[in-house]
Order: C-alpha cells, then sequence, then structure tokens
C-alpha cells in the first residue's frame, strides 16, 4: 500500500510524476529550466556588462530567489529535493573566482568544477578536452572488444560484424563528428591519429 511517490518501474510512474511536476518550468520561468526524467538543471545568467564581483552578488541574489521558488514547489507538492545530489558549477574564464553561495533549505549546495549531466561533463570552462579523452578511450576499447570478436566471427558473416560495429562503435564517432567545430587543431590532431 503507497501513500506517496509512484511504484518503481510501473509503465505508469513517468506519466505521473509528469503530471506531477507539470507546471514546475512554469514556476521557474524566469530562469531558463531543463527538465528531463526527474533531473532539473537550472541555468542563471549573469551580465556581460557588469564585473566578476557584481556578477557573482547578482548570481548569489538569483539563486536564492531560484531556490525560494522550487523549495515552495517542493513543500507544496510534497516532492522531497535530494540536496546531496544538487550541484552548482560556475562557468567562467577568471583564473581564481570567488564563487556565489547558494543554499536550499539553510543547506549550502556543494559547487564542482565539473559535472557530468545526461551524459555529457560540462566543465567550469567550457572545454572539450576531458570529453574527447572519454570518447577515444572508449573507442579504444570498444575497438579492442570488436577486434577478439571478430577472431571468432567468419569473414563471410559481414552482415553481423557490420551490426556489432553499429551498434557499439558507430554512436561514439558520431558524437565526435558533431562536435567537431568545436575543438582545437590539437584537439582534433589527437583524434585523427
Amino acid at each position: 500500500q503507497m501513500f506517496s511517490g509512484a511504484p518503481q518501474g510501473s509503465v505508469l510512474s513517468a506519466t505521473l510524476f509528469r503530471l506531477h511536476i507539470h507546471f514546475l518550468p512554469k514556476t521557474l520561468a524566469r530562469f531558463c529550466s531543463h527538465l528531463f526524467a526527474d533531473d532539473l538543471a537550472l541555468i542563471i545568467k549573469g551580465s556581460i556588462e557588469t564585473t566578476f564581483t557584481q556578477n557573482i552578488e547578482d548570481l548569489e541574489q538569483q539563486a536564492d530567489i531560484a531556490m525560494k521558488l522550487l523549495e515552495n514547489f517542493s513543500k507544496n507538492l510534497i516532492l522531497p529535493v535530494n540536496i546531496k545530489k544538487t550541484k552548482m558549477m560556475l562557468i567562467h574564464s577568471i583564473v581564481s573566482p570567488s564563487y556565489p553561495k547558494v543554499l536550499f533549505k539553510n543547506e549550502t549546495i556543494e559547487t564542482v568544477s565539473s559535472f557530468k549531466y545526461l551524459g555529457v561533463e560540462i566543465r567550469t570552462k567550457m572545454g572539450w578536452g576531458s570529453f574527447i579523452k572519454t570518447r577515444l578511450d572508449k573507442i579504444r576499447n570498444i575497438y579492442s572488444a570488436l577486434r577478439k570478436m571478430f577472431r571468432v566471427i567468419p569473414l563471410d558473416q559481414y552482415n553481423i560484424r557490420r551490426k556489432l560495429f553499429c551498434a557499439f562503435a558507430l554512436p561514439h564517432f558520431l558524437w565526435l563528428f558533431v562536435t567537431w567545430f568545436y575543438f582545437t587543431e590539437n584537439q582534433r590532431q589527437d583524434i585523427e591519429h
């Protein structure tokens, strides 16, 4: 017998959850919010025209408003927020920045320099180095595994070999091709070799 939440693994769980949080984006309309399943990403933007110190103060104020809105929404809909999984990241190009203090229910939200969101690692400097290294490592591991499998799969079984490549290796190559134009010349050379 359940009094709150949705049954784990139920076909209706995702639909019921989506209905339950339907108005969350509208509640946070003044901020850029991104919802995917039960993950929420809030983007609070600074201003290009102001100094970094002033931006930090403005970001703290905006974050305080956002956290209060989220706290009220959470309280009204009996939807707990996992503070341990909640992270804050400041994207910047400053050498040693001061960070805004962000609180949710009087608990400080941890500041991180990198965060994996929906399978993509986002870093404070918005660089692609870690992403490229991770992809290349995965491709090397997959290539090694495919070579071992191809030793036991006869050459005339081209269809099976092709399906294995398309299922395991091709998605990683596509990720690299989609992001190719954002890479530096050195990063492109690393990929090519």
